[in-house]
C-alpha cells in the first residue's frame, strides 16, 4: 500500500488545494486561482509540518488528515458547479508534454551528493521528528514536504514520491505562463517561458538540490509582480501583489537565495506606494512574506551550532578571486564567464539538432542586447519591474562572483532577473515596431487508485533498489550487512567518514548503527569512541583519501594497529579496522 498512500499524500498536498481554490472563487482569473492554489499548497504544508514537528503528532494522524483532504476534495468538486473553460485543461496538457525530458527520472529517487547527504537526509530526520543542521541555516520547505509524504506513506525507505514532488514547480510554471499570456495577450510571458524553459527541464530541477527550485519560485514571484504592474488601474492589482509577496516568502524557505526575492518585492512596494490604496493590508502581507523565513529560524537555533551564515568565509575562499594584476584579472573574468554560462543551456538532447553552437554561446549577447534596450526612455521608469530586475541582475552577478562562484548552480537565482527584464524589453521592442473535465478527471484518479492498489510493496522496494543500491559502495554495503553486522548485537557500530554508506539500499535496516564522522581530526579515534563494552566489538571504515586529508590521524592509526587497539580487516581495497571491546587506553594520544 506504500504507493497508494504516497499518491494520496501527493494529491492532498498539491492537487486538493487547487480544487478548493478553483471551485470556491468563481470570479477570479485562473492565473490567480493557480497562484493561490500553489501558495496554499506550500504554505499549508509548511505550517502543518511545524505543528506536527513541535507537537510530535504521530504518523497515523497525518495519514488520516491526508485521506480526509483526498476524500473531501472529491466531494467538494462534485457538489460545486462551475462553467469550465477547456482552454485551461489544454494548458495543463501542454505543460505535461513540455516536461517530457523530465519523465526519465520518474521511478527513481535521489542520488546526488547534496540531495542524499543533506536535503533528503533532513527529510528523513524530520520524518522521525528530529533535525540536525550541518553548518548553516538552510531552510527546510522541500525536506519538510518530503517528510510529510514519508509520514503519509508510513516509511522513509521509499523516495519515489519525493522525487516526483519536484515535478510540481516546472509543471505549474508552464501552466501559469501560458494562462497569463491567454488572459493578457502580452508576449512578455511567452519570452519568459522561452528563457525559463531550459531551467524547467534541466536534470538538476528534480535531482533533489534546491538551487533551481528556489530560482523557479523566485521567478514566479517576479512574474506575478510584473502582472500586478499591468493591472495597476484594476481590482486585480492588489491580488497579484499579495500573490507575488507570498510566493517570494515561500521561496525564502526553499533556500536562502529566496530572501533576495522578498527584498525585491518590498523595494518595489516602497517605490510604488502611491498606487496602493489599502496600504495597511499590503504591509501586513509584506510582513507575512518575511515571516516565512523567520518561522524556520527557531528550528535552527534550537539545534544548530554555527551562525546563520555558516561557512560563508570558506565559500568565499574557494570562489574565483580577482587579484589586482591585469593577467590575473583576465583569468578570473574568463573563469567567471565560463562558470556562469555553463548551465543550464547546454541541454544534451538538443545537441544532435543544433550541434556545438547552442544557447550557451548565444545567451550572453542576447542579454547584452536586452540591457542595451534600456536606451528607450519608456523602459527606464525607476519603479518598473524590468529596470529593478536589471539592477538586481548586475548586483547578483557581483555577489555570486564574490562568494559563490565555485559552482555554476549558485548563479541560478541571479538568472531569474534577466529572464524578467529581457522578456519585458523584447516585448516592448516587438510592440514598438510592430468535454466534461470533472468526469474525466474522476475517471483518471479512480484508475490511478485502482492501478496502484494492485501493486504490492515489493514493487515500490524494487524500484527503490534499482537506484539506491548504487549509492556509495554496493559490495561494501553487502559485506557490512551480511558479515560485519549479521547476527550481532545492535550495540555494534560502524564508525565511518564514508557518508554514503548508510544510504545504500542494503543498509536501510541497519542505518541506525552507522556513526558518521564528518570532521578532521576524526572523532572516531578519540578515547571515548575506542573504549567500549560492546561484546561483538565495533568497526572503523575510512575513505581512501583519509591519509591525504589528515596525516595526524593516519599516524595515530598506525600506532593503534601496532598496539592492537585497531585490528585490520581485509576486504578488497577497503580500509576497515575492528575495534575490540573492553580496552583501557593509555598514552600520549589521550593525555590532555
Amino acid at each position: 500500500m506504500i504507493l497508494l498512500q504516497s499518491f494520496i499524500g501527493f494529491y492532498a498536498m498539491f492537487i486538493a488545494p487547487q480544487i478548493f481554490i478553483y471551485y470556491r472563487y468563481n470570479d477570479l482569473k485562473y492565473s490567480l486561482v493557480l497562484s493561490y492554489g500553489m501558495i496554499l499548497s506550500f504554505t499549508g504544508s509548511w505550517l502543518l509540518f511545524l505543528i506536527i514537528f513541535y507537537l510530535k503528532i504521530p504518523n497515523i494522524v497525518v495519514q488520516l488528515m491526508a485521506l480526509l483532504l483526498f476524500c473531501t476534495s472529491f466531494i467538494y468538486m462534485f457538489r460545486k458547479t462551475k462553467e469550465n473553460n477547456n482552454i485551461y485543461y489544454i494548458f495543463w496538457i501542454i505543460s505535461f508534454i513540455a516536461i517530457i525530458p523530465l519523465y526519465q527520472y520518474i521511478g527513481t529517487g535521489f542520488n546526488s551528493w547534496d540531495a542524499v547527504n543533506a536535503w533528503n537526509r533532513w527529510g528523513i530526520e524530520l520524518f522521525d521528528n528530529y533535525y540536525d543542521p550541518i553548518n548553516a541555516a538552510y531552510p527546510l520547505l522541500l525536506p519538510s514536504i518530503w517528510a510529510m509524504l514519508y509520514k503519509v506513506q508510513g516509511t522513509s525507505d521509499i523516495w519515489l514520491i519525493s522525487r516526483i514532488s519536484m515535478f510540481v514547480l516546472p509543471t505549474i510554471s508552464i501552466v501559469l505562463l501560458t494562462t497569463l499570456y491567454y488572459e493578457s495577450k502580452n508576449k512578455s510571458y511567452l519570452f519568459m517561458l522561452l528563457f525559463l524553459y531550459p531551467f524547467l527541464i534541466e536534470y538538476r530541477t528534480t535531482v533533489g538540490d534546491m538551487d533551481i527550485p528556489v530560482m523557479i519560485m523566485g521567478t514566479l514571484s517576479l512574474i506575478l509582480l510584473y502582472t500586478a504592474e499591468l493591472y495597476k488601474e484594476k481590482k486585480e492589482y492588489k491580488y497579484y501583489l499579495y500573490a507575488a509577496l507570498l510566493v517570494a516568502g515561500v521561496s525564502s524557505i526553499i533556500k536562502q537565495a529566496g530572501l533576495v526575492f522578498v527584498l525585491f518585492n518590498i523595494i518595489y512596494l516602497l517605490l510604488n506606494l502611491r498606487y496602493i490604496q489599502d496600504k495597511k493590508s499590503i504591509f501586513l502581507v509584506a510582513l507575512i512574506s518575511l515571516m516565512y523565513f523567520i518561522s524556520y529560524l527557531p528550528m535552527y537555533y534550537l539545534n544548530g551550532e554555527d551562525g546563520v551564515v555558516g561557512n560563508i568565509e570558506y565559500l568565499q575562499e574557494i570562489s574565483v578571486q580577482i587579484i589586482y594584476t591585469w593577467e590575473e584579472i583576465q583569468k578570473a573574468i574568463s573563469e567567471l564567464w565560463k562558470t556562469f554560462w555553463s548551465s543550464p543551456y547546454n541541454i544534451d538532447f538538443l545537441k544532435p539538432l543544433i550541434g556545438h553552437f547552442h544557447t550557451i554561446q548565444v545567451m550572453p549577447y542576447v542579454i547584452g542586447f536586452g540591457l542595451f534596450l534600456f536606451i528607450f526612455r519608456d523602459l527606464r521608469t525607476i519603479s518598473s519591474v524590468n529596470i529593478q530586475s536589471a539592477i538586481f541582475f548586475l548586483l547578483g552577478i557581483a555577489i555570486w562572483a564574490k562568494y559563490f562562484s565555485y559552482d555554476a548552480r549558485n548563479s541560478f537565482w541571479v538568472k531569474s532577473f534577466y529572464i524578467i527584464f529581457l522578456s519585458i524589453n523584447l516585448n516592448y521592442l516587438m510592440n514598438k515596431y510592430r468535454p466534461n473535465f470533472v468526469f474525466f478527471f474522476a475517471i483518471v484518479i479512480i484508475t490511478f487508485v485502482f492501478a496502484m492498489s494492485t501493486l504490492d510493496n515489493k514493487y515500490a522496494y524494487d524500484k527503490q533498489k534499482s537506484f539506491q543500491q548504487y549509492i556509495g559502495d554496493e559490495k561494501l554495503s553487502k559485506y557490512i550487512v551480511n558479515t560485519l553486522l549479521k547476527n550481532k548485537d545492535t550495540c555494534v557500530k560502524i564508525n565511518t567518514n564514508r557518508q554514503y554508506l548508510q544510504f545504500n539500499y542494503y543498509a536501510r535496516n541497519v542505518k541506525s548503527q552507522f556513526m558518521i564522522d564528518r570532521l578532521y581530526p576524526l572523532k572516531s579515534l578519540q578515547k571515548n569512541e575506542l573504549e567500549h563494552s560492546c561484546r561483538d566489538g565495533k568497526y572503523l571504515i575510512l575513505r581512501d583519501n583519509t591519509k591525504s586529508k589528515s596525516l595526524r590521524d593516519w599516524v595515530k592509526i598506525q600506532v593503534f594497529i601496532e598496539k592492537g587497539i585497531l585490528k585490520p580487516v581485509k576486504h578488497g581495497e577497503n580500509i576497515i579496522y575492528f575495534i575490540p571491546p573492553n580496552q583501557t587506553l593509555k598514552g600520549k594520544y589521550f593525555d590532555k
